[in-house]
């Protein structure tokens, strides 16, 4: 199974998705940044809010996200199936 994350930025009043942006971190990264049970999560498939503090962190990886505002936007981090 190839799978594909991507951070889903959405619009905080009214929901409206903004930007999916794909990203290529690993899983051993994600557990870290969101303390995922790894009996839970080990592939890291679920979805993931993305706190501020996870923001801070992120957007040293990903610059792009540095034009957004979290108290504009809320983001997720997700995983789809690919083919």
């Amino acid at each position: 199974m190839k799978i594909q994350r991507e951070i889903a930025v959405y619009q905080k009043n009214g929901e409206t998705l903004i930007e999916e942006i794909i990203i290529n971190l690993t899983t051993e990264f994600l557990i870290e940044l969101f303390q995922i049970h790894i009996e839970d999560d080990p592939e890291v498939y679920l979805c993931y809010f993305v706190n501020e503090s996870h923001f801070l962190k992120l957007k040293k990886l990903i610059p792009v996200l540095s034009k957004y505002d979290l108290n504009e936007v809320e983001m997720y981090v997700e995983c789809f199936q690919i083919n």
